[in-house]
This record gives C-alpha cells, structure tokens and sequence, in this order.
C-alpha cells in the first residue's frame, strides 16, 4: 500500500472513532493527559486510526520488517506493549521467531475471527498460555527453545502498584516471576508508524541486573519494564493504545 494512501487511512479511522464512535474517547483524553499534560488530541486519533488500518493491512497481507529479532530465538523472555498495530506486529514476529504468549481474545468479533484465522497460517508460529498453570507452561516453552512474551500495559488487578508516569499502576509480576526463577535472555521491543505510513518494528536486548531475593526482583524488575515502556510512549506517543484503563486502582 502506498504510504499516502495509509496516511489517508489512518487519518479517516481516527476520525471515524472521533467523531462517530468515540468509544472510551474520555478514558483515552483522560489517560493522555494525566500522562502527558497538554499533549494535543491528534495523537490518540492517530494511534485509533493507526490500529484499525492494521487490521485492514492484516487482510492485504502486509508484512513488517522486523530488526534485532532473529537474536532472540533459542529460548528468551520479551516483555512489550500495545504500541501500533499490535496484531499486526505480532504475527509478523511469529514468523521470525517461535513465540508463546499470554493472548486476550479481541471483544471486536470481527477481530478475534480475522486474528483466530492468521494465527493458523502455517508460516506462523504463535502459541497461546493456558489461563490456568500459565506459568508453568512459559517454563516448558523455554526449555523448547521458544521466545515468551508478555504484554505489561495492561492494569492487573492482582498485580504490584509500580509508577508508569508517576502514577501508580497495578502491573503483573509473572514477568518478573518467570526472569527471576528462570535467568533467561532478556528482551523488550518497540513498534511504531513513522509519520510516511511505514510500520517500524524493533526487538533490543536487555542486559538487566536481576537481585538474588526473590521479593526484591520481583518489585525491581516489574518497576523497570514499566519504566522502559514509559520511554518508549513518550519516544511515539502517537502509537500508544490510551483507551487502557490503566491506572484504575482495585476494588
């Protein structure tokens, strides 16, 4: 696809949203400036506008050129985040490496059809944790020389408070649960639209320090992924998903 013709894309899907299907639109304001005071609206429909043109770019057939990837396989544990068309990022990144990954369903049944569909394309090797026993599992895949990943952007209720734009928010320890017992390669990545339309996807090492106690691991590693992350969101704030409600506190 041409990159003006998903620029145009992006933009009508973002004003879609705006103007017609403002779903958690005042979550999305809400969550943009508490992080980013001042930060202007345009950036939320963008990144709306970003994710819905994914899923038409994942019926093209559209591929994303991965980069640092390929270094991971032979066993690692990646940590990410719903930065840009997430989907699409993710199935390009089955194809590299094998993963095993912790997977909501999408609410969108449209979505969790098309989704369902890719994953059982041959070239793609992407294989779900079990909700109970998760894991144990993610242990037995990296011992299969599989990449897991986990996505920690999301509010977990049964989490650790940690600060994600000086606010706390609730945030699994499984991540760092798994990194503790396990001492595995350590890996985070980033994607992203660049302001031409391309899909940019990046996979960096990580050579962290991991405290003997288990406690103290578990509290200093969930703190760092949020502190990476937080990075990486003012890095393309653009490309974040704001509709997380991800600073509501447990009840």
């Amino acid at each position: 696809m041409t990159t003006w013709f998903t620029r145009l894309g992006v933009a009508f899907f973002g004003w879609l949203w705006w103007l017609v299907l403002p779903v958690r639109r005042a979550v999305a304001r809400d969550n943009l400036h508490r992080a980013l005071p001042g930060a202007p609206t345009h950036l939320l429909r963008h990144a709306v506008g970003s994710v819905a043109w994914g899923y038409l770019e994942l019926l093209a057939g559209r591929r994303v050129a991965w980069t640092g990837l390929e270094e991971a396989r032979g066993g690692a544990v990646l940590f990410t985040a719903h930065l840009g068309p997430w989907d699409l990022c993710l199935l390009a990144a089955a194809r590299i490496a094998p993963l095993t990954v912790f997977l909501k369903v999408p609410s969108n049944p449209v979505a969790a059809w098309l989704i369902a569909r890719l994953r059982a394309h041959p070239d793609v090797d992407l294989e779900p944790l079990p909700v109970q026993g998760s894991l144990a599992a993610a242990r037995r895949a990296l011992d299969r020389g599989r990449v897991v990943v986990f996505v920690l952007d999301q509010r977990h209720a049964a989490g650790l408070p940690v600060p994600f734009f000086h606010t706390p928010a609730w945030t699994s320890a499984a991540y760092a649960a798994l990194v503790h017992r396990c001492q595995p390669r350590l890996f985070a990545t980033t994607q992203w639209r660049t302001a031409d339309g391309r899909l940019v996807a990046h996979a960096q090492r990580l050579h962290w320090t991991i405290p003997d106690d288990r406690d103290e691991a578990i509290a200093h590693l969930t703190a760092r992924t949020q502190q990476w992350l937080e990075a990486r969101v003012r890095e393309h704030p653009a490309d974040w998903w704001w509709l997380h409600r991800r600073w509501r506190s447990p009840r």
